[in-house]
């Protein structure tokens, strides 16, 4: 059965942030046959495939596909997802995070061939519930909504493979890198720009919410020579993926994707 959006989440280990983060894709204000979801659990399965089970069963009413590997990595669980999706278009949202009602309406009402929308961004701090900086929410409340932009201007949307609907057309052959446990959305994304023409906004209403779990991978400090290793290797992909193709890339939005991924060398989490 094809499905006008597939809904792909990685899990590892998932607890009550993967139901949370379920319940909000089943009270989306569009028809439950419009779009699929993949849950992809990799790792231990004892225990935590059953309770997914029981979620799907409770919801018979969606689509809800579970996927299991024991091949560790977000990029393998991804990749998984992107073969298994039935969809014209993807959405990848993280476990632990959460969307709007109106998120999957919103962002397939302005999805298009060649063009990815972008949604709004709040994030939520785990333990008091205030909301907190986030570098995408930053760029969504300063960049003209209605604005004809180029990807280098857009640079602060193409760095999260989250927040966003992706046609299926644009992702292609291209996989995630599980090679990079950290910086593989950025290089993702970058990949497959040479087939985004476009970078369109949904409303401010239609929200992904992160949420910050203090001592996640993403947040934690890491050390020097760990990141020494990984931004190098970073960059050298970032090379690769634009010399072999350069006349197809934006040079601006390659540059700045080294310059941000040598910038991360010095802050104290990646």
């Amino acid at each position: 059965m094809k499905y006008l959006d597939s809904v792909i989440i990685p899990t590892y280990k998932p607890g009550e942030y993967l139901m949370n983060c379920l319940d909000s894709l089943c009270r989306q204000d569009v028809e439950a046959s419009v779009y699929e979801i993949i849950v992809v659990l990799n790792g231990p399965l004892e225990g935590y495939r059953e309770s997914i089970e029981a979620y799907r069963r409770e919801h018979d009413h969606y689509h809800i596909d579970l996927l299991t590997t024991d091949m560790k990595g977000v990029s393998n669980a991804r990749n998984l997802g992107i073969d298994h999706a039935q969809g014209e278009y993807l959405i990848f949202i993280d476990d632990d995070d959460w969307v709007s009602p109106d998120y999957l309406s919103q962002l397939l009402q302005r999805a298009a061939n060649g063009r990815i929308v972008c949604s709004n961004v709040r994030q939520i701090d785990e333990v008091t519930g205030e909301e907190m900086n986030n570098y995408i929410a930053e760029a969504y409340r300063r960049h003209p909504k209605e604005a004809d932009a180029s990807l280098f201007e857009c640079r602060s949307f193409l760095s999260s493979a989250w927040c966003k609907i992706i046609p299926r057309t644009a992702i292609g052959p291209t996989c995630f890198d599980p090679h990079f446990a950290l910086g593989e959305d950025s290089l993702f994304m970058f990949t497959i720009s040479n087939r985004i023409h476009q970078i369109a906004f949904a409303p401010s209403t239609c929200l992904y919410f992160v949420r910050a779990r203090r001592g996640s991978a993403s947040r934690s400090a890491i050390g020097f020579g760990t990141k020494l290793s990984n931004l190098a290797r970073l960059c050298a992909a970032y090379t690769r993926v634009w010399m072999a193709h350069p006349f197809n890339y934006s040079f601006p939005l390659y540059l700045s994707r080294i310059v941000a991924t040598l910038l991360k060398l010095f802050r104290r989490s990646y």
